[in-house]
């Protein structure tokens, strides 16, 4: 009897005929040899698949440069790394699209004292474009469900993202997880943590992730069945505060 052909875990429909990493290689200086990979076909895997108007990899790319700026990560070696090379090379060289849209993204806002006026924050910071980060998300998260379960998120299931968590909400979601049976720490996928997750798994197809980036930046997604979702619902929270000190 001829096998059964592996589909693309990302599209459910061409061909798998090749191994992707779930977590960009962007998000390293050299390639992880302890890395998550998942069957792919070749436009997923090229980053077309989900049918975004860009090549997935200068979303990653995007979010990566976003995440090596902020002071959180500030501390991280690859992140120190990072900006010292290919980031550093990235602006002076031809990625002007890049070097641009993160310059149109840094502003200037208003800080309240303690005394409950507002005053001139001189320091500028960053207000990344959160859809992008999403399409990087959903894309992680599709990856960890196969990792773990070894089947594909159904197409019947949407993945939501929340991705502007703030400090002080981690460990709440942490304990959250936690009180559920999961792990009492991240799991860390590369030998050079830069990525870190948790994760809570349903009966079904649903499940809750925690993901955990260069030691500091948390985001969370999960996956439930597209009818109980909004039309147009991503997850991103109705009023947030988007920056990322």
């Amino acid at each position: 009897m001829q096998q059964e052909k592996q589909l693309c875990i990302y599209c459910g429909t061409r061909p798998a005929i090749e191994n992707e990493h779930v977590i960009g290689n962007v998000f390293y200086i050299q390639r992880p040899k302890k890395a998550i990979t998942v069957p792919s076909c070749s436009a997923c895997n090229r980053g077309r698949g989900d049918g975004g108007v860009r090549d997935l990899h200068l979303d990653e790319e995007y979010m990566r440069t976003i995440l090596c700026m902020t002071e959180g990560c500030a501390n991280h070696p690859v992140v120190i790394a990072l900006l010292e090379g290919n980031i550093a090379r990235s602006f002076r060289r031809r990625h002007r699209g890049l070097r641009q849209t993160v310059l149109r993204s840094i502003q200037r806002t208003e800080r309240m004292s303690t005394d409950g006026v507002f005053q001139p924050y001189l320091s500028p910071f960053v207000r990344p474009d959160f859809s992008r980060f999403q399409r990087v998300l959903r894309k992680i998260t599709k990856g960890l469900c196969y990792h773990i379960r070894e089947n594909p998120l159904p197409s019947d299931y949407q993945v939501l993202v929340n991705p502007v968590i703030k400090q002080r909400e981690v460990p709440i979601l942490i304990e959250k997880l936690q009180a559920e049976g999961n792990p009492s720490e991240f799991q860390t996928a590369d030998e050079y943590a830069v990525f870190k997750f948790m994760c809570r798994l349903g009966n079904d197809s649903r499940t809750e992730w925690l993901m955990r980036f260069y030691d500091w930046a948390v985001f969370h997604s999960w996956t439930l069945p597209r009818n109980e979702t909004a039309l147009g619902d991503t997850g991103m929270p109705m009023i947030h505060t988007s920056e990322i000190m």
